[in-house]
């Protein structure tokens, strides 16, 4: 079964493949994450090839049911992030998986 993982755990992978210290390589992967939302939150779609793509999508206003007591709930109009796996990741994913069942 596969564990959560947080910051700390890809800073060290980061640093690992590159040389920098941890502590410098996670303020880089903190800094890469706020340059992505601020991006997405300005309306861009930022792309990584073979990776994904991160996007902004606009939700319309619609009316849903409450599971449990099935009264009629107005849901407003709302703007969502949005991320799209690449092929290289959906491979790796795959080729992982399959690996591990057996």
């Amino acid at each position: 079964m596969s564990e959560n993982r947080n910051l700390s755990d890809v800073a060290a992978l980061v640093a690992n493949a590159t040389d920098l210290d941890e502590k410098t390589a996670k303020k880089a992967v903190t800094a890469t994450l706020y340059a992505i939302q601020q991006l997405v939150a300005e309306g861009n779609k930022v792309t990584f090839t073979n990776f994904g793509s991160f996007a902004l999508v606009h939700k319309e206003a619609h009316t849903a049911r409450n599971p449990r007591t099935g009264d009629e709930v107005a849901v407003p109009d709302r703007w969502k992030p949005k991320f799209t796996p690449g092929q290289g990741f959906l491979g790796l994913i795959q080729q992982t998986q399959a690996g591990s069942k057996g």
